[in-house]
């Protein structure tokens, strides 16, 4: 009798070891692929920043070229000559001027 619960408690202690390294391995599979899937959510997140930095970068330079653009259209050279020559216009003459105000009336 005395070898049979000997030989029951060893049987016990296998079916113990048997469910704890396969509870041990599969901690040790799982840890590993979540630091695989960190690692490729990195090298993700790298490409991500990388590529978000070129467009960046050529925005900028598109609102650089976008500022210069402005400053060329807006200057008041250029606008002077296109109502000149485009748009017909000119200066008026001292006669063809009015003042409109009552300070402003000649007595």
């Amino acid at each position: 009798m005395v070898d049979r619960v000997g030989n029951n408690q060893k049987i016990r202690e296998r079916r113990w070891k048997f469910p704890r390294g396969v509870l041990l391995l599969m901690l040790v599979f799982g840890v590993l692929f979540f630091y695989l899937w960190e690692q490729v959510e990195i090298m993700k997140l790298g490409y991500r920043i990388d590529e978000l930095n070129k467009k960046r970068e050529k925005l900028l330079e598109e609102k650089r070229r976008l500022s210069l653009e402005k400053a060329f259209l807006s200057s008041p050279e250029r606008i002077e000559r296109i109502a000149k020559t485009k748009l017909g216009m000119r200066y008026p003459k001292p006669e063809e001027v009015i003042i409109i105000g009552e300070e402003n009336r000649k007595k």
